[in-house]
């Protein structure tokens, strides 16, 4: 999006940075309203309209097999634990 703006990479720095959502609900959500709220978000996510807007903004949505809840779950999981250490050591703390 800033082509004149040279990467974090360029800078010398080496770490990634991405930008990503997903939608939560409180525990206990039964599946079946979580399931439908999930259909359609994908359901919108996938019309032509909203498709040229996230491009217009430089943002792509993922592939199928990384939409559901499930993959979501291990996703954030995966995140916590890759961000643990360097979050720990900057002494930051999440309330």
């Amino acid at each position: 999006m800033l082509p004149e703006l040279a990467s974090a990479r360029e800078q010398g720095l080496d770490f990634e940075a991405t930008t990503w959502f997903g939608f939560f609900f409180p525990k206990g959500t039964p599946e079946p309203i979580i399931q439908k709220l999930h259909d359609a978000t994908v359901a919108a996510m996938d019309t032509p309209s909203v498709q040229e807007r996230l491009k217009e903004v430089g943002a792509v949505t993922v592939a199928s097999e990384r939409r559901s809840p499930a993959y979501l779950q291990k996703f954030v999981l995966s995140e916590i634990e890759k961000n643990a250490a360097p979050i720990k050591a900057a002494g930051l703390a999440m309330d």
